[in-house]
């Protein structure tokens, strides 16, 4: 069983690629509208292009900067992102934007749930996020944050 559903990941993963259009593939740049996943649910045109971006924006003071991750899944399954868009934004101390984006650029049609899971060292998100799980190395990555949003495309 577990094979199959391998195989399964693997050929929708592989899917998704091909159908990707050549113009889009090897562009930074998002396609389409942005949908966030700070909104609970919403239709929105079928076969339109559309992306979905998410990170973190933080101090480079903080510790295990590496670590910080971010990841989408469509109805239960993880998606490749289309690039990450990581960026400095100058100051005392500097800030780091660290964004995952992930081009949808041929839209979607019926219903379905992106969920988000944001993931940070497992002591920073004790000290700073609120984690309450417990911590065997202070680096450990760890979800800290997941939100979802149904979006039914709609004719």
């Amino acid at each position: 069983m577990k094979k199959l559903s391998l195989l399964v990941i693997v050929l929708v993963v592989l899917s998704q690629l091909i159908m990707a259009s050549p113009a889009a593939a090897g562009t930074n740049v998002p396609v389409g509208t942005r949908l966030s996943l700070y909104v609970a649910e919403i239709e929105f045109p079928a076969n339109t292009p559309f992306h979905i971006r998410h990170g973190w924006i933080q101090p480079s003071t903080d510790s295990a900067i590496g670590i910080f991750d971010f990841a989408l899944d469509v109805d239960g399954i993880f998606q490749p992102d289309a690039y990450k868009w990581f960026s400095v934004i100058s100051g005392d101390p500097d800030y780091l934007s660290r964004i995952w984006v992930f081009n949808f650029p041929a839209g979607m049609t019926g219903t379905h749930t992106f969920t988000g899971h944001w993931y940070a060292p497992c002591q920073y998100a004790v000290d700073n996020l609120g984690y309450t799980g417990t911590c065997p190395t202070p680096n450990l990555k760890v979800e800290t944050n997941t939100r979802s949003l149904i979006v039914t495309f709609v004719p």
